[in-house]
């Protein structure tokens, strides 16, 4: 049943029993059947149970007219008023007339008549039967009533922020939400990812670029998908970004599902060749090809990348044990560096953490922050988050380097995808 009709079902509910026993209800017998305060008179509730089966036949206009009627009767009491006010609602509703529902349930509350429970509960009805008719001002008029009077109902603040952000107050929407947000993460609980995606929304709605990139972090870390991560790495600038650490922004596009263009998987490739990494240039091309991401004018020009990779990774099968013993008696560590990055690159990820950490406790090693983020890449693919972890959050350098890092440590204590 819709929002709406449970608050018509609810309405007619609370309302035709008391109706009916108001015209039951004799002068001489009404002490006994009940007490005065809840019992309607004759006058008031005779119309009323007239208006309920009318509303029964569809003839809304004469349940309307019987309303009118109850309505008109003097000095009410707050039963009268407020079992009047509930059965208009009840018949408007019936009717479609939502504005009129809503009007005479506020009426309703107004009167105040029932327990606490009762009253929040008329309000919880009222906010879902508001949204649902986008009515988003009205809804959320309510949901901050309810939950000022005290209502624990868990349904009620996400209609509120939702209705906040519907009726645009986008400010006043990101603010709450981000308080729930941020209440989730100290309870070491992982907010849901459609209220981040309103936060997200909110956020852009009222100018917070800032706001709006870090719940886009908070989204990329709780639901690592490409379509999160991708607009994490257009953080990036190419146009500055050193030469050096295109294959660890390649790599970043791989291992988060965004590697999707032919063209950087050639260049992605051909870098990889340059800094003497053929198992890697090989496989990027492989995986590309079998995915359908290279076609047409791409494709060909991987074709020659292809063939030097392949020759050149079939050159270092061969010279594997000579290399990696000449980089073990080295004096310094870069060569096992070397060695274990190209290891990683052929799959041997395990062995080539293992080498480069080698090689950094060796000492000596040359462009130490970059080679340390490649490291922290690698113990991520070993599935080392921890040790990732520690590794990214211990490079330093430009602002570039930085910032491929603090993505990377991103990945690394982000969700496993299931």
């Amino acid at each position: 049943m819709t929002a709406l009709g449970l608050l018509a079902a609810g309405l007619l509910a609370a309302t035709a029993s008391p109706s009916a026993r108001a015209q039951a209800a004799k002068p001489a017998d009404a002490a006994s059947a009940a007490k005065p305060a809840d019992i309607a008179r004759p006058q008031v509730g005779a119309p009323l149970v007239a208006a309920e089966a009318l509303m029964k036949q569809s003839k809304f206009t004469e349940a309307l007219d019987k309303v009118q009627e109850a309505e008109r009767v003097a000095d009410q009491t707050p039963y009268e008023r407020y079992t009047v006010a509930r059965m208009r609602s009840a018949v408007a509703m019936a009717a479609g007339q939502t504005a009129v529902a809503f009007d005479a349930t506020e009426a309703a509350i107004g009167v105040g008549y029932g327990g606490r429970d009762e009253q929040r509960e008329l309000m919880a009805s009222l906010v879902h039967a508001a949204y649902a008719a986008k009515d988003y001002t009205r809804s959320l008029r309510w949901a901050d009533r309810y939950l000022k009077e005290g209502g624990t109902r868990s349904d009620i603040e996400p209609l509120r922020m939702q209705s906040q952000y519907l009726s645009g107050d986008y400010a006043g929407a990101a603010a709450s939400l981000l308080v729930r947000v941020k209440a989730d993460e100290a309870a070491g609980q992982v907010t849901k990812e459609r209220d981040l995606q309103l936060l997200l929304n909110a956020q852009r709605k009222s100018g917070d670029a800032a706001g709006g990139m870090k719940t886009v972090e908070r989204l990329a870390k709780a639901y690592p998908k490409p379509a999160y991560w991708g607009e994490l790495i257009t953080t990036v600038d190419r146009k500055t970004l050193s030469e050096r650490l295109f294959i660890d922004l390649f790599r970043l596009m791989r291992a988060t599902g965004n590697l999707t263009g032919g063209q950087e998987v050639v260049w992605y490739a051909q870098v990889s060749l340059q800094a003497g990494l053929a198992a890697e240039a090989l496989a990027v091309i492989d995986e590309a090809k079998a995915k359908g991401v290279l076609k047409d004018q791409d494709l060909k020009a991987a074709e020659p990348v292809r063939a030097k990779a392949a020759k050149q990774a079939a050159e270092d099968v061969a010279n594997r044990k000579k290399d990696e013993a000449a980089a073990r008696a080295s004096k310094d560590g870069n060569a096992l560096v070397f060695q274990g990055q190209g290891a990683v690159g052929e799959g041997r990820v395990a062995e080539g953490v293992a080498m480069q950490e080698q090689g950094f406790a060796k000492g000596g090693v040359r462009r130490p922050e970059e080679n340390r983020l490649r490291l922290g890449e690698a113990q991520l693919m070993a599935g080392q988050r921890d040790a990732a972890q520690k590794t990214f959050a211990a490079v330093t350098g430009p602002e570039g380097m930085t910032e491929l890092s603090r993505l990377w440590a991103l990945l690394a204590s982000a969700a496993v995808p299931q």
